[in-house]
């Protein structure tokens, strides 16, 4: 069994739909991932569990062995590296100040 980690409403990466199904671009990347272990495994029917975790929970239930790996927005930095390993990024943000007028800076 292979156990995935996953935000519960970390719009567009991971969520509920109405169906109560997890979706989200960091959920079709995980899908992927398990895809590609079952098939290096030759293991087709490798049965995936899902379970949520929140930003304070997902390091120490990673280091405990809850979860064998989540796809999201944990930041990728040197203190957290010590923690666990980190694939390539599929994701770049960029945080920039917003306000009523347009202003050029």
């Amino acid at each position: 069994m292979i156990v995935v980690g996953h935000r519960e409403s970390s719009v567009p990466f991971s969520y509920y739909d109405n169906q109560q199904k997890v979706v989200g671009y960091s959920q079709d990347y995980s899908n992927a991932i398990v895809e590609a272990v079952k098939k290096k495994l030759n293991k087709p029917d490798l049965q995936v569990k899902l379970i949520p975790i929140t930003s304070q929970n997902r390091i120490p239930l990673l280091q405990n062995g809850t979860f064998d790996f989540e796809c999201g927005s944990t930041t990728n930095n040197v203190e957290r590296q010590k923690t666990g390993g980190f694939l390539r990024h599929y994701f770049r943000g960029r945080y920039a100040p917003a306000d009523k007028k347009r202003r050029r800076y």
